[in-house]
């Protein structure tokens, strides 16, 4: 447990570390555009992720169904159906949370999957002009 622990916390405190450091190739690079690049990486990382994340609990499913077609020991049996219980139920809330993101995205009108849009001037607005020229 401690190495599992360990390893997450290097990974995390490695990224956040790369994120740290500042870009002075463009000084005129605006503070904003660190923070949405940033957001538009996590959205990448988090559409990534899930198919992953579902990706193990089914595999961990059948690897417990496996072990429990071929154990002999009931108590043994008896813990695998447990194991394979806890992995239907972690399947399911992951499918219906990634579901209802989804359904809140639709209704809300916020895409999926593309990159962060950054608010701009409208083309054809006019600027206010006191001489009249």
């Amino acid at each position: 447990m401690k190495k599992i622990t360990l390893t997450i916390l290097t990974a995390v405190l490695g990224a956040s570390e790369a994120f740290a450091q500042a870009n002075n190739a463009n000084p005129t690079q605006q503070a904003g555009q660190n923070i949405l690049s940033l957001v538009d990486l996590m959205q990448t990382l988090t559409t990534k992720i899930i198919p992953l994340l579902i990706g193990i609990t089914i595999v961990a499913f059948f690897a417990m169904m496996i072990k429990y077609m071929f154990s002999s020991d009931a108590n043994d049996k008896n813990k695998m159906w447990h194991y394979m219980m806890y992995a239907v139920v972690v399947l399911f809330v992951e499918v219906s949370i990634w579901g209802l993101v989804a359904f809140l995205g639709k209704a809300t009108g916020i895409g999926q999957g593309g990159g962060v849009p950054v608010p701009e001037i409208p083309v054809g607005v006019r600027t206010y002009n006191p001489g009249g020229n």
